[in-house]
């Protein structure tokens, strides 16, 4: 087998097990409730009925999940109007990429010249 192929066999694998973990923990747990207080000092909040364990583990995870794709989601998006902005400056040869790499390019190449002057020196 090639190794693409081993590559996919151990992903499948992989997804299996988790996937296995999840659908016991979430047959364990269908049955269990809990009851639910949020004491913060001033105020206090209990559910009137106990709640299902599946459905706070749930919603746990989508909270998470939606948090991590919101933050996720903004940085993209930073990043990309700094790519926009970037690739402008680099259009119009504005004060951006386009004017440092010409100023930087005549003595990058003067001091490879020179140092190639030297090597032959050397010999």
């Amino acid at each position: 087998m090639n190794v693409r192929a081993v590559a996919v066999v151990v992903a499948l694998l992989f997804v299996a097990a988790i996937g296995y973990v999840l659908y016991r923990n979430l047959a364990l747990n269908m049955g269990y409730t809990t009851q639910l207080t949020l004491d913060v000092g001033f105020a206090a909040w209990k559910f009137e009925q106990p709640q299902p364990v599946l459905y706070l583990l749930l919603s746990a995870f989508s909270a998470g999940f939606l948090a991590a794709m919101t933050w996720f989601g903004l940085r993209s998006a930073a990043l990309s109007r700094r790519v926009r902005q970037l690739e402008r400056e680099a259009a119009l040869g504005g004060t951006g990429y386009g004017s440092r790499s010409s100023s930087t390019g005549t003595a990058t190449a003067a001091s490879s010249n020179q140092g190639a002057s030297e090597r032959s020196e050397w010999r």
